[in-house]
């Protein structure tokens, strides 16, 4: 096991280390965006990871926030 793996986390863990804020998605939500490439992961053998860091900033790059003065 290298120093990089002991980051990674599953779809459980990145929902629970707070990454999405008060509001995460579901897990089925996650594994959708997965599936259809939008979100970072990586597969080793059978099991799907997430570096919670590079997820933050995936939803820093690709998540917007509509202005409350809008």
């Amino acid at each position: 096991m290298t120093e990089a793996d002991l980051d990674l986390v599953d779809a459980e863990g990145l929902l629970a280390s707070g990454v999405f804020g008060s509001n995460p998605p579901h897990v089925i939500t996650l594994h959708k965006w997965v599936s259809e490439g939008r979100i970072p992961s990586y597969k080793l053998g059978r099991l799907r990871r997430f570096d919670p860091r590079e997820v933050a900033e995936w939803i820093r790059r690709t998540c917007r926030v509509a202005s409350c003065h809008e």
